[in-house]
Parts: structure tokens; sequence; C-alpha cells
């Protein structure tokens, strides 16, 4: 053996390399028995990270066990235990366990591997006593399908750090599991749950505060499972969150906050995704958990189209709190008639008035904003030119700013191509922008390029439906605006052609604009060059 591969380091740096190439494990394999001086180190390799059991199951004695293609999906393939194992056949299987440091059910090379819920019971009652089947495990997918969901208590380890439960059967199959996650995984950092169900359901159960009690090391929360507003203030008292997605179940059951409690809640929260059923006191209390918090990025949905003034005090509730000084990425977004998903909405309720001025006004208070996101399924914005630099002026650290309307509207917007000018000027740093202007008609160039000393990019324009008559001159516009920057990708959100022949016509415009940028800055830099 060349002296090169007695040196650990050399032989784990081409094991992982060839790990990487999933159609390479029997070559791995093979090079793991090649000598005994090998085997130890590559085997920690091979075996770390699993995509079904069917490794371990295989190397028991074969005819304990089967492979069995889907008769209707031949991506399928079960491989099942037909008998339970005898005492002497767990010895392989341990001894190659204890290397698995990984499960995660799903492809591999273009397969899925899956079990039924006889083999997860075979294992569960003839595995040796006080044994854990993979007692180093740190990452687990679950996808135990049907029955064989709650299976996946076999797999809840002390070492486990990273958790993704996949869709349940039901909740009565979900919330047992959740709730024995903290004892049975003391040092589980990231929680993943992907089960929503329908919120109206008279059998649906929100996840409670007792759900979540035993998580204390959890870093990482992540569910489209509903929950309630005391269960977030659980979720509040965790020393080591740092992000949370999670859904609230809104009620109309009042609840007040000290702001005289000595108790910091989210100690550790940085980045955090909320969707609301809807817009209510008990929303506005959650987001008062935050106001001592370290927050960076906040994103807030609701499902239903809120009133005026109840979306103001939710806007009012990020904004005036210490934490929102802190933030630096705010993504708010709101539902279109089409889309309620929740009863009680607001019978013929649209946003065309609501976001205004008036509404944005609320979030000057965070000054180190430098990504703000306001998506409005609905009418739009009405907001125009001195708006916009008002917006400007009061947040001049923005590097993206996007305004989303529904783009399936006939609302001209009020913002022309020289309202844009503020904007450029006072947001030196701003690299991608979403707004709906007003494009048509004759286009005067500013007098002069926007100031500020210095390159600047605006690197992705979104201008969705915007109107639009003249594309050289408002390629001519947007080039002399920004300066010496010509990368603005300026794209068009549109729908059915033949039903809507202008705001086809539109887009074609804008793919012209597109082109005309390119040709300006190439005479730029030519000219430059000369």
């Amino acid at each position: 053996m060349h002296r090169c591969l007695e040196t650990t380091e050399i032989v784990l740096l081409i094991a992982e390399e060839v790990y990487e190439n999933r159609h390479a494990l029997m070559t791995l394999a093979s090079f793991s028995e090649t000598c005994r001086a090998l085997h130890g180190t590559v085997k920690c390799i091979l075996w770390r990270r699993l995509r079904s059991l069917g490794p371990l199951i295989r190397c028991m004695p074969h005819h304990i066990s089967t492979a069995t293609p889907d008769n209707e999906d031949d991506s399928t393939v079960y491989i099942d235990l037909v008998q339970p194992p005898e005492p002497e056949h767990w010895e392989r299987f341990k001894y190659y366990a204890g290397h698995v440091k990984s499960l995660d059910f799903g492809y591999c090379n273009g397969m899925w591997y899956l079990h039924d819920e006889k083999t997860f019971s075979r294992l569960a009652l003839h595995r040796p006593p006080t044994t854990f089947l993979l007692p180093n495990l740190q990452w687990l997918k679950w996808l135990g399908r049907g029955d064989a969901y709650e299976y996946v208590v076999l797999f809840l380890v002390p070492t486990l750090k990273f958790l993704s439960l996949g869709a349940p059967p039901s909740a009565s199959a979900f919330l047992p599991v959740l709730r024995i996650i903290g004892g049975r995984c003391p040092h589980l950092q990231t929680l993943s749950i992907n089960y929503q169900p329908v919120a109206n359901d008279s059998r649906f159960v929100p996840i409670s505060p007792a759900d979540i009690y035993s998580l204390q090391h959890l870093r990482t929360f992540i569910t489209n499972y509903w929950m309630t507003a005391d269960a977030v203030m659980q979720l509040a008292t965790l020393p080591y969150l740092e992000s949370a997605t999670v859904f609230l179940l809104a009620d109309d059951e009042p609840r007040s906050f000290l702001s005289t409690n000595t108790t910091i809640l989210f100690p550790a929260m940085q980045d955090v995704s909320i969707t609301f059923s809807r817009l209510s006191a008990s929303t506005v209390f959650v987001l008062d958990l935050f106001q001592r918090a370290p927050l960076k990025s906040l994103f807030a949905r609701s499902l239903e189209i809120p009133r005026t003034n109840v979306l103001h005090n939710h806007i009012a509730a990020i904004s005036r709190r210490a934490c929102g000084a802190n933030i630096s990425r705010l993504t708010l977004s709101l539902p279109s008639k089409s889309e309620v998903l929740l009863p009680g909405a607001i019978a013929g309720a649209t946003l065309g008035s609501i976001i205004s001025i008036a509404t944005l006004r609320l979030l000057f208070s965070m000054t180190n904003l430098r990504v703000l996101t306001v998506s409005v399924e609905s009418l739009g914005f009405d907001l125009d030119d001195s708006d916009l630099a008002t917006i400007a002026a009061a947040l001049p650290k923005l590097d993206t700013l996007h305004l989303r309307s529904d783009f399936h509207t006939d609302r001209v917007p009020l913002i022309t191509l020289a309202g844009l000018v503020p904007l450029f000027q006072h947001c030196r740093s701003l690299s991608s922008l979403t707004l709906a202007v007003d494009a048509r008609g004759e286009i005067a160039l500013p007098g002069t390029p926007t100031a500020g000393g210095g390159a600047w990019q605006l690197l992705r324009y979104f201008v969705q439906e915007s109107p639009i008559d003249h594309p050289e001159a408002v390629a001519a516009f947007l080039f002399t605006a920004c300066g010496m920057c010509a990368d603005i990708i300026a794209s068009y959100f549109g729908g059915d052609v033949a039903h809507r022949p202008e705001q086809h016509a539109h887009c074609k415009r804008w793919d012209k604009v597109a082109l005309e940028l390119q040709k300006l800055k190439r005479a730029a830099a030519a000219g430059a060059g000369n």
C-alpha cells in the first residue's frame, strides 16, 4: 500500500470525494474492503448517511428480508423484514448502525426505498433491550406514511440535533410525538414540521404550550401547523431559539403583556416568520412578545384581509418596540379577496386604499431597514411621487424595495418615472426594486445623473404591469437616472395574452427597454475606453 494511504486525513478526503457521487457507493464499498487498515476509516464515511434502513436490514440474513418493487410506481422499492430477526442477527446490524449519523428517507439514485408498518413493528419488538436502532443519529428526515408514522419514536435518540417530520396521517399521530421529542432528544437544535390541517376541521387540535415545553435547546423551529398564541408565548421562553417559522391561529381572547416584566422573551431570536389566520388582539399580543428580542428579520403574513385600523395597529406593534430599530429585513404580505383561506373574512373587503403613505409612515422608525417587501395581492398601493420621495428620505439604507401588488388589474399606478429620481438619489445602495410606474406619455430626461458619487448598480427592476408607450425614451431615462448603471432587468408578470392584449403589448415594450439599456451600457463602456 502506498505510504500516502497510511495518512488518515488523505484517506478521508478520498472517501468523502467518492461518497458525494451517490452512484459510486459500490466503489467506496470496494475501497473499504481493500485492506484492514482502510476499512475502519472508510466505513465511517460509507455508513454515515442513509436514505433508508435497507442497507442495515440487508446486513442480516437474506431469508428474513425482501426487496419488492411497487406495482404502481417503478421508482419505489419496499425493503421489509418478512420475519422477526433472531438475537444473533442483530450483531452485524449494530456493528454498522453505530456509524449512521444521518437518516433521510427520500430519493437515492432516482429511487424511493420505503418500509411498511410491519417492518418497523418487528424492529421495535425484537431489538435488544435498552438498545437504540441508530444510537449516534444526529440528522433525521422522517417520511413515515400511514400507520408507520408513529415509529419515528424508534429514532428519537439523545444525540439527535436535527429533526424534520413529514406530513402525518392525522393530528392524533403527530401531537403525541411532538410532546416527547424534548425528553428523548435533549440536544435537539432544529425541528421542522410539515403538516397543515384545515383550521375549521372539528377534529383539529392546535399546538399548545405543553407540546413544546421541553424543547429547551432548540435553535430553529419551523412549522406550518397551526399554533395558539399561548404556544408562541411558550416559544418565547426558549433561551436559544434564533429562528422560527410559525402559523398562528388567531383568537379574540384578550391578553395583556406587562411592559415591566423583567424576563427577556425571545432572548436569542433573530429571524421570525409568522403567518396569521387573521389579525386580531391576540396577534398584536404575539408581536409585542418581540419587543426586546435582537430581531433582524421579520416576515408577517395574514390570510384574511384586515381593516385599515387593524393593519395600522399591527404595523405599529412591529415598529414602536425596541426590536424595530434592529430589524434590517421586513416583509408584510396581505391576500386578495380570492385567497382568503379561513372563515370569518370581511365580506367585500378590498385593499384598494389600505396601503398608503399613512400606513408605511409607521415603519420610518426602523432606521436600519435594508430590505422592505410589502406584498398586496389586491388593487395595489395608494402612493404617488411625493410619497415615494418620503419613503426614500426616511429609509436611505434600503438596498431592496419590493412594493408588489396584484398584476391582474387595470388600475394605473400613480407613481411616474420622474418619481424614481428621489429614490435613486437617497437610496444609493438600492440593488433590487419592484414597483409599478406609469411610463406613458412624453418622457423628460433628468437634468443630471443622480448625485452620490461612485459606481452604483440597480441590478433588478421588476416593473409588474407598468403601462409604457416609448421604450427608447424610458431606457434613456433609466440609464440617466441611474448614473452609469445599465444592468437593469425590466421584467413583466403577464397574464392571459389572448384576453389581455394591451398588457401583452406593454410586456413587449419592457422587453425592448431591457435591450436598449444593454446597448446604452455597451456604448458608455466603449466611450470610456476611448
